[in-house]
């Protein structure tokens, strides 16, 4: 996608502000994947839109990120983001391996069993702790399945399909 392009379309989701971390105002987010370490920006979702601001620094520690960003130099500035979700340009990240995707890239794909059964298309996102949660939305009402390798089976997404395995028991319909 080309930098001049703008909307949430030239976005992805970095993960979401857990906490604060330490007096300086870091944050803790939680994150599916590990951005570049000379990111310079991330978009912070609000209830009022999305806002660009600028990273001063971005490192892993236990297993978690932490950013600090611009002009939140506090403990409680850094409290007042907990929850907002962080979303960073599509340009900024690395070129995906052959066969991989963001999981906006799954917006609005048809979901159907591997026996066929048609479930509706993808509506949105939770975050699941260790998975992603993908939220489809069909005649049917709406299903939560995590986002996992053994759970999707196939993505194709010229098609704007996707082929789930889910457990048994956790898709049932009328």
């Amino acid at each position: 996608m080309s930098a001049s392009r703008e909307g949430e379309e030239s976005r992805v989701r970095l993960g979401a502000i857990v906490k604060p971390h330490g007096r300086r105002g870091e944050v803790r987010v939680a994150s599916h994947f590990d951005p570049p370490q000379d990111l310079e920006e991330v978009f912070l979702v609000t209830e009022s839109g999305v806002a660009p601001r600028r990273v001063e620094g971005i490192r892993s520690h236990s297993g978690t990120l932490l950013l600090k960003i611009e002009g939140v130099d506090s403990r409680p500035a850094a409290e007042e983001l907990r929850g907002l979700e962080i979303q960073v340009s599509r340009d900024a990240m690395p070129e995906l391996a052959p066969n991989s995707f963001y999981l906006e890239d799954l917006m609005g794909c048809r979901v159907v069993t591997e026996d066929g059964r048609d479930l509706g298309e993808v509506a949105g996102f939770l975050d699941g702790g260790f998975n992603q949660v993908l939220r489809i939305q069909g005649e049917s009402g709406e299903w939560l399945l995590p986002a996992a390798r053994d759970i999707i089976v196939e993505v194709r997404l010229d098609e704007k399909l996707l082929r789930v395995d889910p457990p048994e028991g956790l898709v049932e319909l009328p």
